[in-house]
């Protein structure tokens, strides 16, 4: 098996068994999301999405496998955090549906008593209620 460098501060990973692919989320060197596919004896990175000037903390899969989402905790740590959803394919590859920043509050809604702002620091996706 091959061995990948991700891109720099690789924090979250997320296997999309719909299609067999892996995305993680990189907060180094500007912010990007790797998609990856795993073959029979090989890892490959398929596509990096530049989310530059965002840095995704964390990533998630719908549980239909048909979305993922990124977390950007807050790009100028003065702002509003950002939610990204993607649509996936077949082939790995990632296209941008929505950049969602509605109901997410801002640093300054956040500021405690003490001055300390406390943020959002990850995802979590659900199965749709049948």
């Amino acid at each position: 098996m091959q061995v990948l460098e991700l891109e720099s501060l690789t924090c979250w990973i997320k296997y999309n068994p719909r299609n067999g692919c892996s995305y993680a989320a990189n907060t180094g060197n500007g912010g990007s999301i790797s998609t990856l596919f795993s073959g029979d004896d090989e890892v490959s990175v398929v596509e990096l999405i530049d989310a530059s000037p965002q840095t995704p903390i964390d990533v998630a899969v719908s549980g239909d496998g048909n979305n993922v989402y990124a977390l950007n905790p807050d790009p100028s740590d003065a702002g509003t955090p950002m939610l990204y959803a993607y649509s996936t394919g077949s082939n790995c590859g990632l296209m941008e549906v929505q950049v969602a920043t509605d109901g997410l509050a801002t640093r300054a809604e956040r500021v405690a008593a003490d001055g300390v702002a406390n943020g959002i620091v990850g995802l979590a996706t659900f199965p749709a209620a049948v």
